[in-house]
């Protein structure tokens, strides 16, 4: 009948209807989407934490130098003296 060819004719060939077919493509571009951002969120705080970290070692090393009596002078990467 009239009915069931156009019930066909929205059926795709793995037997969901389009509009459903369309709903699974978004639940899929949404699932890789929010890893991808969570992925990237965990990169960010990461890189954060490494900054602060290395912030509060360098101010450590700083204060040592200065109680030390090494504070005037500061090696540097080369081996050369800085003043």
């Amino acid at each position: 009948t009239v009915k069931e060819g156009i019930r066909r004719s929205r059926i795709l060939p793995y037997g969901l209807p389009e509009r459903m077919k369309r709903m699974t493509n978004l639940i899929l571009f949404l699932n890789s989407f929010f890893s991808y951002l969570l992925l990237f969120i965990i990169i960010v705080a990461l890189v954060i934490a490494a900054c602060i970290i290395g912030a509060k070692w360098r101010k450590s090393k700083d204060q040592k130098l200065a109680l030390s009596g090494g504070g005037e002078t500061e090696q540097t990467v080369s081996g050369s003296e800085k003043a």
